[in-house]
């Protein structure tokens, strides 16, 4: 059906001049799309708050065995690394924001299909301390999580997405049928043609949101969603930080 409106439009004057026009509007918006910082990685974080710090080291793309990226970090407590608000045992905490944004901003630098290794730095009596044997659980449980919900933002993207594109192409197919018969009652005047080009452009612009869910909106949750993933399945590592 949709293809049949296409052939349609393009029969008809000036539909390829609303073509043209569907096909710029939509290269600028891959362009502004590819020049956000949320579909490319997004910014670099340095030196965070609340008595977190980062290596010098930051991220680097292998470990020893060169199989794994590696996100370093250094904490006086690793309590510091979750929200101390929040009521929950300690592996089912939330991560402090100020942690989540440096650790997932180093994720986005390292190569997409690479395994991570998660090495965090602290004294010799927080290596022994009960939040050091969770610390792998508490990360896992808590990316899981936030990729989990990303993955049902975007089920949901993808149902709207259907639901517009249903009614785009209704819109569509009306719009051209009362073009036709109104170039049928008007004859092929100005009048006639202005009319025309109107419901074209009309139904095309009902499709603009279902158009854009499907080839822009959803692919920038899907690499964060699997961003998420591979946090989750990350290997957690600590070690004795330097005086």
């Amino acid at each position: 059906m949709f293809l049949a409106l296409l052939g349609l439009i393009d029969a008809r004057i000036g539909g390829a001049d609303v073509l043209k026009l569907i096909v710029w509007l939509s290269f600028c918006r891959v362009l502004a799309t590819a020049l956000t910082a949320e579909a490319w990685g997004g910014p670099r974080y340095g030196r965070l708050e609340g008595g977190l710090c980062v290596t010098d080291r930051g991220a680097h793309e292998t470990d020893d065995t060169g199989t794994a990226g590696v996100i370093e970090l250094r904490v006086d407590q690793i309590s510091q690394l979750f929200d101390t608000l929040d009521p929950f045992p300690f592996r089912d905490r939330d991560l402090d924001e100020h942690a989540e944004e440096y650790i997932v901003g180093w994720a986005r630098e390292l190569p997409r299909h690479q395994a991570i290794k998660i090495v965090v730095h602290a004294p010799d009596c927080e290596l022994k301390s009960e939040h050091a044997n969770q610390l792998g659980a508490a990360l896992s449980t808590y990316f899981g999580y936030r990729a989990e919900v990303i993955a049902r933002d975007l089920k949901e993207l993808f149902r709207i997405g259907r639901i517009s594109l249903l009614i785009g192409l209704i819109v569509l197919a009306t719009c051209v049928l009362t073009a036709r018969s109104l170039t049928m009652v008007l004859g092929s005047g100005n009048v006639s043609r202005f009319v025309d080009e109107g419901l074209i452009i009309l139904g095309w612009v009902a499709n603009w949101k279902p158009l854009e869910i499907f080839l822009y909106d959803w692919w920038p949750l899907a690499r964060r969603r699997d961003l998420y993933r591979r946090l989750s399945d990350a290997t957690i590592e600590l070690r004795a930080a330097e005086p």
